[in-house]
């Protein structure tokens, strides 16, 4: 009587990575995904019913697994930290398949990041056009998360212009932090308005200036006086022009623009916007031009 038969290798689901740590990742986001490889170990036995589940705050994208897989062969999916909330969270990737008794699961664990911002002090206030107005912030890193912060005003009225000191603010965990926004509302047509550049009038007055030592240093006594007599001269000519120009800088007849370069009147809703790990969130200061 001949004998025959075939070795099979025992029956398993294979799972790599082992675990997985996803790095820090803001509430409402989703982290790259890492991709997870199944194989069945075995030879011979296909898996059936095959299913792949992942618990709140992580999610399965584009999961190659179906029901079965047959043996020696190996499927995909990858696995993303979506956090719902801030602070660490942890879970499990469980495999489980009708073929074998007990699943396999892969630990799971990422950081939820998430922060408040709140106006502290008045958020309210009111100023002249061409002054400025400061308020005061307060962040907050939440459920023992850090991160790196920049701020940016959202729908400023015109001419408005904010600057923000610090200009951006790292927080550790467990820590809160100040900031403040100054909101200018424009500069004045004086202080804006260019200076009168040396009118073409003075020039002559200013070559006679500059001919009067090369005068002096001459010994020659007629040509001392030629030189004597032309300063006198320039200098007669640069009285009248200087007389006849008026002198002074006026600001010309009235009426005009007048608020150039100035923040009209009103009353605005400015919101301060705050981002860090890809997160942002919003506090609304309320601005008064007179």
């Amino acid at each position: 009587m001949s004998l025959s038969g075939t070795g099979a290798a025992a029956v398993a689901i294979q799972v790599a990575p082992a675990t997985i740590k996803f790095p820090t990742t803001g509430v409402g986001l989703a982290s790259s995904p890492t991709t997870v490889t199944v194989t069945n170990t075995g030879t011979i036995t296909t898996f059936n019913n095959l299913t792949l589940a992942v618990p709140a705050g992580f999610q399965l994208d584009n999961n190659t697994c179906a029901a079965a897989l047959g043996p020696g062969l190996s499927c995909t999916a990858g696995v993303e930290f979506a956090p719902t909330d801030g602070g660490a969270q942890s879970g499990s990737l469980s495999v489980t398949t009708s073929t074998l008794a007990t699943s396999v699961t892969v630990p799971l664990s990422g950081m939820g990041f998430d922060f408040t911002v709140t106006v502290s002090g008045s958020g309210t206030q009111s100023v002249a056009a061409g002054q400025s107005a400061t308020y005061t912030l307060a962040l907050t890193p939440l459920d023992g998360s850090s991160g790196a912060f920049t701020f940016a005003c959202d729908a400023l009225p015109t001419d408005a212009l904010c600057v923000f000191s610090p200009s951006n603010e790292a927080l550790n965990a467990g820590a809160t932090g100040n900031f403040t926004v100054q909101m200018s509302t424009g500069s004045s047509t004086a202080s804006a308005r260019p200076q009168n550049p040396v009118p073409l009038s003075a020039l002559p007055l200013l070559c006679g200036l500059q001919l009067l030592p090369f005068c002096w240093r001459r010994r020659r006594k007629l040509f001392h006086t030629t030189l004597l007599f032309a300063l006198l001269a320039i200098l007669a000519g640069s009285i009248a022009s200087c007389t006849s120009s008026g002198g002074g800088t006026g600001g010309g007849s009235g009426g005009g623009s007048g608020g150039a370069g100035l923040t009209p009147a009103g009353t605005y809703s400015i919101p301060v916007t705050v981002t860090s790990t890809g997160v942002s969130h919003s506090a609304t200061v309320t601005l008064t031009v007179d």
